[in-house]
């Protein structure tokens, strides 16, 4: 425990999101050429400014969208774009202390080669979105509110919490995230490493239900475990992209269409899914009433706000 207390004071939560960087030094040009080695995709691609179209948010479906110019349905599309990169890219750039702090807790050998390669595969998937990125991104301009609840368990979450925060719920969440991008995708370049990236996080998730059905937790795990599901799913219904871009695009939305919004897109029918799905990657895990502890807090009823 004093090791994993020192370890939470040093991970400061933006730096586990949005490290600092130096470009253009020896190192970044060592990288540089050892990551082309081993990405799908390639540096200097002609990339798309919408690299998703309307049907992937069922938006042709909203008549608040149908009634934009095409200029601003064209804006709206380009944001939602630099939207579902930038979180990857925040995701897999936390991925890199979740395997480092991962190393360090480890008791054995094969424990910390197995998140020393975890750390590697989340620097090439970091890559591979960069290489589709042909914009700045940030915290404050591409946030999105799971981010939080994210660095959070990587900063203060004990070993056992984070396998089963991490790899079982967020990675399990990811896979079908990932799929459902490469599925809507409009670019074959980026299908193409989704294909890879999918089956490294397949891995991922595999060996994190394998140590999880293995761990005891101890009653601070559990709290832990509870507390960051919880949080990890109001954030995910907290999360309006779809109504924030309206805004992004000159046309804010007031509460009523909002709300038509909604029914236009089935969003709590979306959101129920998502949820079900949730419950299922816990269930792989649940041997201490987790699922029942938050069904009774109602963590698993749908909210919009």
């Amino acid at each position: 425990m004093t090791k994993l207390k020192s370890l939470s004071k040093f991970l400061d939560p933006k730096d586990i999101l949005e490290p600092k960087r130096k470009k253009n030094n020896s190192l970044s040009n060592l990288l540089d050429r050892r990551l082309d080695e081993l990405t799908v995709s390639k540096k200097g691609m002609d990339v798309p400014k919408v690299l998703w179209g309307a049907e992937r948010y069922g938006l042709q479906n909203s008549s608040l969208f149908l009634s934009l110019s095409d200029e601003c349905k064209q804006r709206y599309l380009e944001r939602m774009t630099e939207l579902n990169l930038a979180l990857s890219a925040f995701i897999e750039t936390s991925g890199h202390n979740y395997g480092a702090k991962m190393i360090l807790l480890s008791e054995t050998l094969e424990e910390k080669s197995t998140y020393a390669l975890f750390a590697s595969d989340e620097a090439v998937h970091l890559r591979e979105f960069q290489n589709f990125m042909k914009f700045d991104y940030s915290l404050e301009s591409h946030h999105h509110p799971m981010l939080n609840p994210l660095a959070e368990v990587i900063r203060d979450g004990s070993k056992t919490s984070l396998v089963f925060v991490i790899q079982v719920l967020l990675e399990g969440f990811g896979m079908g995230h990932y799929h459902g991008l490469r599925e809507s995708c409009l670019f074959d370049p980026l299908k193409d490493t989704y294909d890879q990236i999918l089956k490294d996080e397949a891995r991922h998730h595999g060996t994190g239900v394998i140590l999880a059905k293995e761990e005891i937790p101890t009653n601070e795990d559990k709290d832990q475990i509870f507390e960051y599901t919880r949080d990890f799913i109001k954030a995910m219904q907290s999360a309006h992209w779809l109504s924030n871009v309206f805004e992004h695009v000159g046309k804010p939305l007031i509460a009523s269409e909002q709300k038509q919004l909604w029914i236009d897109l089935k969003f709590e029918k979306i959101l129920s899914s998502r949820i079900e799905k949730l419950k299922d990657m816990l269930g792989k895990v649940d041997s201490f009433g987790l699922i029942d502890k938050l069904d009774k807090n109602k963590v698993f009823k749908v909210q919009i706000d």
